[in-house]
C-alpha cells in the first residue's frame, strides 16, 4: 500500500485532514484505528500483484528494503523486529542451494520513514502513462532528466518540511542510477490504463498536503489532470 492510512496522517500535524477523505475507501475505518497500534511502511513501486484474485499474493521485481515506522506499543514493536529478524535469517532452497531472501524489513523510530519513497512516486510512478499509452519508469525519468529532478527534488523538500530528516531520503542522483532497471510501467500506471478504478492517489495526497503547507511543486498539477483524464477516459 503506497498510500499512508488515513489516521496515520495525523502524525504529520496537517490542518483539515477531511478533504481527503474522498481518496480513501473507507476512511471512516481507518479512524476506529488507535495510533499506537497502527504503523506504515516506505512504499516500494517494484511491488506488484499478478493475480488480483489470489489473497496476499505479491510479486517483487527487485532487492528491496521496506522502511517502516516502529509501533509506539512496545509488544507490537518486539513482534515487528522478530518479523525483520526472521526475514533476514531465512534461506530459499533453490536446487539444492539455500538462497536468502533479497528482501529487509528495516524499522526506525520515525513517523516519517514511510513517505521516503514520495518523490520517486511522483517523478517516476505517476508520469508513465501518457496520451500514447504507457512509458516504463524508466522513460518516465529519461525523457526529460532535468524536469525529473525538478520534481523530484520538490517532493523531496515537502517532506522535510513536514517533518522528515534528509538523511532518510535517497537523492535524486542515486535514484536515477538504480531508475535503468526500472524497466516496466508503474503499477498504478496499469491499473488506470487497465480500466482499473481502485487505484491509489497518492499524487492527489501529496498535492493536498503541499497546497496545506502554502507550496507548489513542479508539475504535480499537470500530473494530477492527467491521472484524472486518464481514468476517466478509459472507465467512460
Amino acid at each position: 500500500m503506497n498510500i499512508p492510512p488515513s489516521n496515520y496522517l495525523k502524525n504529520f500535524n496537517l490542518s483539515n485532514l477531511n478533504k481527503i477523505k474522498a481518496l480513501y475507501k473507507n476512511y471512516e475505518t481507518w479512524e476506529k484505528f488507535d495510533l499506537n497500534f497502527l504503523t506504515h511502511s516506505s512504499a516500494d513501486p517494484q511491488v506488484y500483484k499478478p493475480d488480483l484474485k489470489k489473497t496476499n499474493y505479491i510479486n517483487v521485481r527487485l532487492a528491496s528494503n521496506f522502511k517502516i515506522s516502529n509501533f509506539k506499543d512496545s509488544s507490537s514493536s518486539n513482534l515487528l523486529k522478530k518479523i525483520s529478524a526472521n526475514i533476514k535469517s531465512s534461506r530459499l532452497k533453490i536446487e539444492n542451494t539455500q538462497i536468502r531472501i533479497p528482501i529487509n524489513l528495516n524499522i526506525y523510530n520515525s513517523v516519517y520513514v514511510p513517505i521516503s519513497k514520495w518523490p520517486m512516486l511522483i517523478a517516476g510512478n505517476y508520469r508513465c502513462i501518457e496520451s500514447s499509452g504507457l512509458i516504463s519508469i524508466k522513460e518516465a525519468l529519461f525523457k526529460n532528466i532535468e524536469e525529473s529532478r525538478l520534481i523530484y527534488n520538490d517532493v523531496i523538500k515537502l517532506c522535510i518540511l513536514i517533518g522528515a530528516e534528509e538523511k532518510n531520503l535517497i537523492n535524486f542522483e542515486t535514484y536515477l542510477k538504480a531508475a535503468k532497471n526500472l524497466t516496466a510501467p508503474s503499477s498504478v500506471a496499469r491499473a488506470v490504463h487497465s480500466g482499473n478504478q481502485d487505484f491509489e492517489r497518492v499524487d492527489k495526497l501529496i498535492l493536498f498536503i503541499a497546497e496545506d503547507k502554502g507550496m507548489e511543486i513542479h508539475k504535480l498539477k499537470e500530473i494530477v489532470k492527467n491521472f484524472d483524464q486518464k481514468s476517466k477516459l478509459i472507465n467512460n
